[in-house]
């Protein structure tokens, strides 16, 4: 690799993760660089970052551009402002829009526009300093897959069985008991043969059950360390 190529690059770091002592996965044997990891791989750099934006989120309740650029880069050494706006721009991402970071494509845009801002303008500008299936891998490295939400713990499948009670009747019963297809024909018909009140009833008590799932969930994700 050239001189001339830029320190997060030649590291296959392309965010400037800094040495803090975390023990990364693809860590290279030799550390050349006194302040910024030093990975074997482009894909263990993309996946490292991935992970801290997640972290960001989880850990710290961090979930917008603004957010994560004064928490990465904050302006006691960087121009954190110019950052932001940079990033913005090239990810298509507004500064203080709340963002999913187990998304893959929030992810995946934010990092290379980040990974711009990094190293200065790429030789190949639609590369972004890598080439896709790069990014991807590296993404997919932290649990990423397109069009696959990050957060699969069971307090994110509660929560998600809990905003079903939003779509109606016929699609609380089908997503939160998981009934077969040729039943969910059959439950309007069923519900035909119940009054409003009934109905009303039955979607609190559904809605109800949810939300205690939701909250035994959490409970256990947090007592077991996945929160």
């Amino acid at each position: 690799m050239s001189i001339g190529t830029p320190r997060g690059i030649r590291n296959n770091n392309p965010l400037n993760i800094i040495e803090t002592g975390i023990k990364w996965q693809g860590m290279s044997t030799n550390q050349p660089d006194d302040k910024f990891v030093t990975f074997v791989s482009p894909e263990y750099g993309i996946r490292a970052a991935a992970k801290i934006l997640q972290a960001y989120q989880e850990s710290h309740g961090i979930n917008t551009l603004k957010g994560i650029i004064n928490r990465w880069a904050p302006p006691i050494e960087n121009d954190t402002s110019s950052y932001i706006t940079a990033v913005s721009i090239r990810a298509d991402i507004e500064p203080n829009d709340p963002l999913n970071l187990g998304d893959y494509k929030t992810v995946y845009f934010l990092l290379r526009a980040m990974a711009w801002v990094e190293n200065g303008r790429p030789p190949e500008p639609d590369k972004f300093w890598y080439p896709d299936d790069i990014w991807e891998k590296g993404l997919r490295m932290a649990g990423l897959n397109p069009g696959k939400p990050l957060i699969k713990s069971r307090t994110t499948v509660a929560t998600t069985t809990g905003a079903v009670a939003s779509t109606g009747a016929v699609g609380i019963l089908t997503d939160l008991f998981g009934l077969p297809d040729w039943i969910e024909p059959l439950i309007p018909q069923a519900l035909s043969s119940l009054d409003e009140k009934q109905v009303a009833i039955g979607i609190l008590l559904i809605v109800g059950l949810t939300q205690w799932r939701t909250i035994f969930a959490r409970v256990d994700d947090k007592l077991k360390g996945r929160l």
